[in-house]
């Protein structure tokens, strides 16, 4: 049996979350030090929050004291101002000035939500999102986003996004999720501009539109985004909405492969390896697959393994070529399954194991990979590791020509007119 040695490209689908930094307000003051001092001792809340601001920051002349900035914001806090709220939470959140205590800042964030403090609904939006100090609520957390995202905030607003595409939180809804995307990319937002691209592209929820999908990467792009650069190249390598451009295809997959990005580096070293918009190259293509391998990108994994099994651009190593078969074939890879299976079963680079090779070929037959389906079938049929059944083997042989390979067609219909 022959290895099979597809080559995939492949797109970047929506970035992983990212969890927000907290932000400490800024004071609005102009009132000198003393004056301040002693407002604030006379029980005024804007100067006692103004007083914890000066000893947060270190300013007006005044040496940095996180534990000072912290009681002074309590006192402000127990007086209701939002932003002495707000930066207490932080300060428990952060651990600045007091122990770290996630319980603590739970509590002022949603003291300072509950006046509208959009900032404090965003963080508290956070906690709820990641079980932080409470348990993990995306019902809570998308209410809280929403809040901070009616008010304008820009991260809140692709967060909303992110849970209408996701149905995190809230049924799933991709035309509210443009929506939101939208508002937020308008301003700018890297991640914003990605997503609504990347639903334009698919045409996922929304009318495809190869036109906005660009112009949206682009726009990512524009501001460093990696996944972004993948994608544009992966339009010039397809002609999704412009001409087939496997130069310009190349040139993104480098951008994005020289900001470390897996999947930029797995599609590089596809080019290399085809000869596409670039000089044929087995060893830069072998150095790149396997820059994409370590970082965990199943396919470049498989393609690492067939580089050793066939000796292109390294030293033909059958070990390590199973090496890298077992790492994508683990995660789910049917190429890689049929192809550690092919180990398995020939002994080649690993112990010959009939029963291991049976295990991966079914892995990859479950998946309708119908080479493994056939092999299944000639195991049974020659009494290869197993005991001969023609009757198995026509059942494997049955699936392997659902999958229309022709060559199991025929001896599926061979067995079947013996009256098996």
């Amino acid at each position: 049996m022959q290895f099979a040695k597809p080559r995939l490209l492949h797109k970047l689908s929506i970035a992983c979350l990212v969890i927000g930094c907290a932000m400490t307000s800024v004071a609005g003051r102009a009132l000198d030090l003393p004056t301040t001092q002693a407002l604030a001792e006379n029980d005024s809340p804007v100067e006692m929050f103004n007083l914890g601001w000066i000893y947060e920051t270190g300013s007006n002349g005044v040496a940095q004291d996180q534990g000072k900035a912290l009681q002074w914001y309590k006192k402000a806090a127990a007086k209701g101002n939002p932003n002495a709220q707000f930066n207490m939470a932080v300060m428990y959140h952060e651990g600045r000035g007091t122990t770290k205590d996630l319980k603590q800042a739970l509590y002022w964030y949603k003291k300072a939500a509950a006046q509208g403090d959009k900032d404090a609904q965003y963080n508290l939006a956070i906690l709820y999102e990641y079980g932080l100090g409470v348990s993990k609520d995306y019902l809570e957390a998308f209410k809280w986003y929403l809040q901070a995202a009616e008010q304008g905030d820009v991260e809140a607003q692709y967060k909303i996004g992110v849970f209408y595409e996701t149905g995190s939180g809230v049924i799933e809804n991709i035309p509210k999720a443009l929506q939101w995307f939208l508002s937020a990319a308008s301003q700018g937002h890297r991640q914003a501009q990605y997503s609504l691209a990347n639903l334009y592209d698919e045409g996922y929820g929304v009318a495809q539109d190869f036109d906005k999908a660009r112009k949206w990467y682009f726009k990512a792009a524009s501001q460093g985004d990696d996944g972004s650069f993948v994608n544009i190249g992966v339009m010039y390598y397809h002609g999704n909405g412009v001409e087939v451009d496997y130069q310009k295809a190349f040139q993104w997959f480098l951008k994005a492969a020289q900001a470390g990005n897996g999947i930029g580096e797995s599609n590089l070293a596809m080019m290399y390896e085809t000869g596409l918009g670039v000089e044929q190259d087995y060893k830069l293509a072998a150095e790149w697959y396997k820059k994409a391998a370590e970082r965990g990108v199943v396919q470049a994994q498989y393609n690492l393994g067939m580089m050793y099994d066939n000796g292109y651009g390294v030293e033909q190593d059958y070990s390590e070529a199973v090496k890298w078969y077992k790492k994508a074939a683990e995660k789910g890879n049917a190429e890689a399954q049929y192809s550690l299976a092919i180990s398995y079963h020939e002994g080649q680079g690993i112990a010959q194991d009939f029963k291991k090779a049976l295990q991966w070929y079914t892995k990859a037959a479950d998946q309708h990979y119908s080479d493994a389906s056939f092999n299944i079938g000639t195991m049974y049929y020659n009494g290869d590791g197993v005991s001969k059944n023609y009757s198995q083997a026509k059942k494997w042989f049955e699936r392997s020509c659902e999958d229309e390979d022709p060559d199991a067609c025929s001896i599926y219909f061979d067995l079947e007119n013996q009256g098996y």
